[in-house]
């Protein structure tokens, strides 16, 4: 069998990631796996044993995708694992973390890794849809999709229809539409519930509702959401995906995705420990 190649995509705004990366490329090696590095990245951290090469040559070549950082690591490799259909785990330097695999202190699981003894898992996606100019476009979330003012001192009367038919109007700072995966984020913090990973729902969750009703809404997964403001004075909201934003709108539609993420599982983590020991008192 062939040396697994991982292609590492690390963040160096975390303190700690040059430290974690060249000891997670050391295990890598230990174990027979052939890590990977874009060329500003090898420049950056001054490895020199790590195969590099274009970035689309290394999404080519690699068998799995590994995000060196937290959570906004894991987000924006994931739009590399989905582009090339690879695999895609994390590695935490940072404090929560909850969407790595690893800590930094877990490091010699990588032999599992490396001996491709693991599991994948598909996780589900949305896609925010917007039109503009007459073209539609549509961008996909592992976490989540926010729609909100972009003034951050006024709030919005949203409009959510669910197939055409009226599902909520409510005056807020905004709505939050999370995956399964993305429940733990943004969502929760807002007073959203916990999905497991591997329930196919979407989560509604208003921003700061004005008004009596402060809960979120659990969706079915595959039917079509389309958010609109109400008001006179409608000047359109800002849309973010998994916490990149996409422009002003007046318009737009939540649907699932066609496509899902491949997340690798190691076998270490149990979801309901891991919610415990990322999300609890002593955080």
């Amino acid at each position: 069998m062939n040396a697994l190649k991982v292609l590492l995509k690390p963040n160096f705004e975390r303190e700690n990631t040059a430290r974690v990366l060249r000891e997670v490329t050391e295990e890598l090696e230990k174990f027979g796996a052939v890590p990977m590095l874009g060329q500003h990245d090898l420049e950056v951290c001054g490895f020199s044993k790590c195969t590099t090469g274009s970035a689309q040559e290394l999404l080519a070549a690699c068998d799995v995708i590994m995000a060196v950082g937290g959570d906004g690591t894991v987000l924006a490799a994931a739009a590399d694992a989905l582009q090339a259909d690879k695999p895609l785990i994390g590695v935490n330097s940072g404090r929560v973390g909850f969407l790595t695999q690893l800590e930094s202190s877990e490091l010699g699981l990588l032999e599992r890794l490396a001996r491709r003894e693991y599991k994948v898992q598909g996780r589900m996606l949305i896609e925010a849809v917007v039109e503009t100019e007459g073209e539609r476009r549509s961008y996909t979330a592992l976490n989540d999709v926010v729609v909100r003012c972009e003034d951050a001192n006024r709030i919005l009367t949203f409009s959510v229809l669910a197939g055409g038919k009226p599902l909520l109007r409510q005056r807020a700072d905004g709505v939050i539409f999370a995956t399964p995966t993305g429940s733990t984020a943004y969502s929760l913090s807002a007073g959203g519930p916990v999905v497991l990973p591997d329930v196919p729902v979407m989560v509604l969750t208003p921003i700061c509702p004005h008004g009596t009703f402060r809960c979120s809404l659990v969706l079915a997964p595959d039917g079509v959401y389309t958010v609109t403001e109400e008001g006179g004075r409608a000047q359109g909201f800002m849309v973010s995906v998994d916490g990149t934003h996409y422009g002003c709108y007046h318009k737009i539609e939540i649907i699932r995705s066609k496509r899902q993420i491949k997340i690798i599982d190691l076998g270490c983590r149990e979801f309901y420990r891991n919610l415990s020991e990322k999300l609890g008192n002593n955080h």
